[in-house]
């Protein structure tokens, strides 16, 4: 399922230059199909523009959404558009029988590709943000429009995250084992709720746990 880009410019995240382009942008993609789209969404590289002036190549931030049936999923991004109404939404999933899917809000397309990565992996999604707050000092206090932090994959029971740009180039990549994940605490999230979970949520959790311990 496919848009296009709405009436107006195109802001280049590198030089701040607007321009105009017809772009063909994908909005709705099924995750477990092996078609490019799908693999392109997966490794967040979906709806590439490049800037005419500077060159630089960058996620344009249309509503978008990531599903898949086989780790029962669905995220979606840019939420607040109103092309994307999570109300109308959530009825639709409850009516389809859909109601103990896992749900989440979403600010960009590359975080809701890293949730689904993360499902996929059989992973918990509110456990690997406690472990980026944890194991990355910076993390806390990193601007998320400048350079994020990201799960990539679940390697040899090793998580491999990477930190990125603001145009999504990769600066950097870590390992971290997965005895670290099996000691983080998880957290139980209610299905077929629409809810976020990032650095705000981890770091939110992270000071309630630490008020129990002391």
């Amino acid at each position: 399922m496919s848009t296009y880009i709405p009436d107006g410019s195109i802001r280049c995240e590198n030089c701040n230059s607007f321009f105009n382009k017809y772009v063909r942008f994908e909005t709705v993609i099924d995750a477990d199909s092996y078609d490019e789209a799908s693999q392109n969404a997966l490794e967040g590289i979906i709806n590439r523009v490049t800037c005419p002036y500077c060159k630089t190549e960058f996620t344009y931030e249309n509503p978008f959404m990531l599903h898949s049936y086989s780790c029962k999923s669905i995220a979606v991004a840019a939420v607040s558009s109103e092309l994307v109404n999570v109300s109308n939404l959530s009825v639709a999933l409850k009516i389809s029988g859909a109601g103990e899917w896992q749900l989440r809000r979403c600010d960009f397309a590359r975080d809701a590709a890293e949730k689904i990565r993360i499902f996929k992996s059989g992973l918990n999604d509110a456990a690997i943000e406690l472990i980026k707050l944890r194991q990355f000092h910076d993390y806390r206090n990193m601007d998320l429009y400048d350079e994020y932090i990201i799960f990539d994959n679940l390697i040899d029971n090793k998580l491999i995250f990477s930190l990125r740009d603001y145009t999504d180039n990769v600066k950097d990549t870590y390992e971290i084992d997965m005895s670290v994940y099996n000691n983080t605490p998880k957290l139980s999230i209610p299905t077929a709720k629409w809810i976020k979970i990032n650095k705000r949520f981890a770091i939110k959790t992270e000071d309630k746990l630490c008020k129990r311990i002391y």
